[in-house]
């Protein structure tokens, strides 16, 4: 009598796994708590419906209340990685989340514009303190041969759950806009619960050598090295988040799309990065970072500055593909990369000034973008396209150092 073999998997399955095959499980754990989070995540996406809906706001008015909530995002950020020293990354995270999940219910209580307005600044705030965090969890609890597909596997998660998170809330507003504070508020508490069930007593702290004590007592600005990779990122970001803003325009007026049309291309966007994310970062994660991220930024150049000769919605969502491409691998690569510019044992600090430069960007781009706009509406996506070489080669000289352990 003889064991039984297991049947072989087959290698079509093998290489579909292999991108998701040797991440921890606490990276999974992570995944699975930002999924539960941005499912959620009903109530800032649908905002401004509820401020002119429901409490009878003008456009332009609930456009300047949303600012705040940008506004809040740049110390959030800072704070968030300044913080993991004290308490680590599970602790601040699982803070993060119940306090969103507070003032979510005291933003759906908040009566008058200035209580509104306090509100949702401290929410965005709360809001914002758990990325650095997650992100330096990350970052800690990986090898760096690894690292990369971590971070795709987190984006996954966010662009899967933010494909379900608006969608619901659009439905259930309909219905009572109440609900979406309620439930919005609940999926913090259940993303803080999973965390504090299965890593509440994790730390991820500054190591104890003499030598990392001294790196990390360096204010992650003024290592000049990564001060300037962030401001070449930040530009990128500059061209890329002009999809919230001078692109819908530029779509609407310029390509003469329906909102349907448009509407298809932004969940073109989120589909692809769902699906090919973690398969992009598996093929490209042997090559040096400076090289993808120089590689990603000329795609997101080409995507963007080449809109103004396309035709059609076919012709546009070539080019979305184009720059969903380069989105997968800026993004992902450029987490990992500040993370590899971090002192061993505490990358807290630099990844909230990773997060910081983004926030700054999101605020910025708008208005660069529709300023820009107004004088010539091909003029942004020209500045794009000459933008790209100089981004590229910006990646390429401002690399990060070789990928280390977080903690060693």
């Amino acid at each position: 009598m003889t064991d039984e073999q297991p049947a072989p998997v087959p290698r079509g399955w093998q290489r579909a796994l292999a991108p998701y095959r040797g991440l921890p499980l606490r990276v999974w754990l992570l995944a699975a708590v930002v999924l539960v989070n941005r499912a959620g995540t009903m109530v800032v996406p649908l905002l401004v419906l509820y401020l002119t809906e429901q409490r009878g706001y003008t456009p332009a008015d609930a456009g300047k209340v949303l600012a705040v909530y940008g506004v809040g995002a740049i110390p959030g950020n800072l704070l968030g990685g300044a913080l993991l020293r004290r308490l680590g990354a599970v602790r601040v995270q699982i803070a993060s989340l119940c306090a969103s999940a507070a003032l979510l219910a005291l933003l759906a209580a908040a009566s008058g514009t200035l209580v509104l307005l306090v509100v949702l600044g401290l929410l965005s705030f709360a809001t914002e303190v758990f990325r650095p965090a997650n992100a330096a969890a990350l970052a800690a609890w990986t090898e760096p041969a690894t690292r990369r597909r971590a971070f795709a596997l987190n984006r996954t998660a966010v662009n899967l759950g933010m494909s379900i998170g608006p969608a619901l809330g659009g439905a259930l507003a309909a219905l009572d806009f109440r609900l979406l504070f309620l439930i919005d508020g609940a999926t913090c508490l259940l993303a803080a619960g999973l965390l504090a069930a299965f890593a509440g007593r994790e730390r991820v702290e500054a190591a104890s050598t003499q030598g990392a004590a001294a790196r990390a007592a360096t204010p992650p600005l003024r290592y000049a090295r990564l001060g300037a990779f962030l401001l070449v990122f930040g530009v990128m970001m500059l061209i890329f988040f002009q999809v919230n803003a001078t692109y819908l325009l530029f779509l609407k007026t310029d390509l003469g799309l329906d909102t349907g049309g448009v509407g298809l291309l932004l969940s073109l966007n989120a589909l692809v990065c769902v699906v090919a994310e973690m398969w992009v970062v598996h093929a490209t994660e042997r090559f040096d970072a400076g090289r993808v991220l120089a590689a990603g930024a000329l795609l997101v150049a080409l995507g963007f500055g080449l809109s103004p000769w396309c035709q059609g919605l076919f012709g546009a969502g070539v080019l979305v593909l184009v720059w969903t491409l380069g989105e997968m691998l800026v993004l992902t690569t450029g987490t990992a990369a500040t993370a590899a510019f971090a002192p061993a044992g505490d990358p807290g600090r630099y990844m909230g000034a990773f997060f910081a430069t983004f926030s700054a960007a999101f605020i910025l781009a708008p208005i660069a973008g529709t300023a820009l706009y107004e004088r010539d509406p091909a003029l942004p996506w020209h500045v794009a396209l000459a933008l790209g070489p100089a981004l590229a080669l910006g990646f390429l000289v401002l690399g990060p150092p070789k990928d280390r352990p977080a903690t060693e």
